[in-house]
């Protein structure tokens, strides 16, 4: 490869990068993300280590499981509320309020107790990076492949 077309695909690369819709990565992502969450719950602590409150009274389920629809949600892909979107540039993970409108009052403590359930500590940010990079690597490929002549 000579020096040009290697300055070709650096100069393409942030382009290819920006309008590269990611899908596959992007998905991949969404699941670890919904895994994140559930070992949020799991755990019933909050992003700094911190148990959540417990609860007046006696309950046969975890908290924040009465009907599960919220723990549904935030951890399973096609669930009732379950928000999962992505396109070039983004990706949204999350429940949609509009369904669970509840669950931003239990994760913020809006008028409730709080306790925080939808974070990500930094082990699921570092697996985040698997996807990312088989992106960048898949990406860069075929741009030096199109520059190279192949």
């Amino acid at each position: 490869m000579s020096p040009e077309q290697f300055q070709r695909i650096l100069t393409a690369l942030p382009m290819r990068i920006a309008s590269d819709p990611m899908d596959a990565e992007k998905e991949e992502m969404g699941e670890l993300i919904r895994e994140a969450q559930e070992g949020n719950f799991e755990r019933e602590e909050d992003e700094s280590g911190a148990a959540w409150a417990p609860r007046k009274g006696s309950y046969d389920h975890p908290p924040l499981r009465d009907t599960l629809a919220m723990f549904n949600a935030a951890t399973s892909k096609g669930a009732p509320g379950n928000l999962q979107e992505h396109g070039p540039g983004y990706l949204v993970v999350g429940i949609d309020g509009s369904v669970i409108g509840y669950a931003i009052d239990h994760n913020d403590g809006i008028g409730q107790v709080q306790r925080r359930f939808f974070y990500l500590r930094e082990e699921d940010l570092e697996k985040l990076d698997v996807p990312l990079r088989k992106a960048m690597k898949r990406i860069v490929l075929q741009t030096s492949k199109e520059f190279a002549g192949g």
